[in-house]
């Protein structure tokens, strides 16, 4: 009888060391991932993956950008003197920095500052355009401080092909012609534009109106003008 328990433990014993180095064997097996006719039969393909793959988090607008191109500034005519109008004209070197405040996506609410300075020649037409001489319309100053709210929509450094912003604030705006004062303008300002890349590079195309609150007529006697400004720049 005891002879018989010995046995029967033992050949409980040896089964189960077979059963468990057959489940020690099939685990490899899936582990190393073995072929079935056409079908690959993985670890993960009976135990799934758990490892959790992290979703790669796209970073927005760059928290600080910034271009510089050249503008064209133009205070329409408001007045007719002598058959002459007294529009005034100039061109400026233009930086373009922003900070962003808030972004999703493509997308971002950026506060921007674009200050244009000096100008290579400047057009008065009460006195005309003469370059190199005195009272004529050689520019001295030419000074625009805009600094406005804008929202960008699209990134085109990010491969969305085209860009583009819309935004609004406060500016000022002088313009001078051999020491004569010929515009001074400040106010409320709304700006929009574009933005392609090519050539590895991204461009962009800007527009600005700053609409003239001051009251105060020149020296010539006329009143303050509006600012029209259009700029083509790179961005960096």
């Amino acid at each position: 009888m005891k002879s018989l328990i010995c046995g029967g433990l033992l050949l409980l014993l040896a089964i189960t060391v077979a059963h468990a180095g057959s489940q020690t064997s099939f685990t490899h097996a899936l582990r190393a991932g073995y072929t079935a006719g056409n079908d690959a039969v993985s670890y993960k393909d009976y135990f799934g993956d758990k490892k959790k793959k992290k979703k790669k988090k796209r970073s927005g607008h760059a928290v600080f950008q910034q271009g510089g191109g050249i503008s064209l500034l133009v205070a329409p005519a408001n007045a007719n003197t002598d058959g002459i109008d007294n529009h005034a004209l100039g061109f400026a070197v233009s930086y373009f920095p922003s900070l962003k405040i808030v972004g999703v996506g493509d997308h971002a609410l950026r506060l921007a500052f674009s200050p244009s300075v000096y100008s290579d020649f400047k057009f008065n037409s009460r006195e005309g355009y003469s370059p190199g001489e005195t009272g004529g319309g050689l520019a001295n100053i030419v000074l625009d401080l805009p600094a406005t709210l804008e929202l960008h929509l699209g990134d085109p450094e990010r491969g969305a092909g085209f860009g583009g912003h819309i935004g609004a604030g406060f500016g000022y705006n002088y313009m001078s012609s051999d020491g004569v004062a010929v515009n001074s303008a400040v106010g409320p300002c709304i700006t929009g534009g574009i933005r392609w890349n090519t050539f590895g590079r991204t461009w962009g195309l800007r527009g600005g109106y700053l609409l003239n609150v001051k009251s105060k007529k020149d020296d010539y006697g006329f009143k303050p003008k509006n600012v029209v400004s259009v700029a083509f720049c790179t961005y960096f």
